[in-house]
């Protein structure tokens, strides 16, 4: 059996803790910054004026939420769990200073809570701009039915009058 000495096996949990608290800090900066780019992106309102550029916004919004988003939403389950790894190692060494997770309760950029207010944040602005992507696309299909509508009385108008024309040449 393998004995080690008190501080060989405490500088081998600090280095361990190290390592989970760098882990733990680029996976939350990395997803802290897709998550700010993609908020940014979300809350975007210049859309195009086309019904079909607008069609086409809406399925790369679709395919944005069925091929982004996954990912990214098991970075943030990883997250949570090097956080509770963090914090149990934390417990049985009955440390709260000098530790990787006391850094990241100062650093509240990174704090799990700020990830999911981030989170929630994201959610929200990509339920919006799919409500507002609907609703304007909606608009665009009325105003062309409408458009099409008065081409066609238009067209029947001018029908007639060739016909009242056509009659009093004759």
């Amino acid at each position: 059996t393998l004995f080690l000495s008190p501080s060989l096996d405490q500088s081998l949990r600090d280095n361990e803790r190290q390592l989970k608290y760098e882990e733990y800090k680029d996976l939350a900066s990395s997803l802290l910054l897709w998550l700010r780019d993609s908020t940014q992106m979300m809350l975007d309102r210049r859309f195009p004026a086309t019904l079909i550029e607008m069609k086409s916004l809406l399925a790369e919004l679709s395919r944005f939420r069925m091929e982004d988003v996954p990912p990214r939403f098991t970075d943030r389950q990883r997250l949570g769990q090097v956080w509770e790894e963090l914090q149990e190692m934390n417990e049985a060494q009955n440390l709260i200073l000098d530790s990787g997770l006391y850094v990241i309760e100062r650093d509240e950029e990174i704090h799990i809570d700020n990830v999911a207010r981030m989170w929630d944040k994201f959610t929200l602005a990509l339920q919006e701009r799919d409500m507002a992507l609907q609703a304007e696309i909606a608009r665009l299909d009325r105003l062309q039915r409408l458009a099409e509508k008065v081409h066609k009385d238009t067209n029947v108008c001018e029908d007639t009058l060739n016909d009242v024309e056509r009659k009093i040449n004759d």
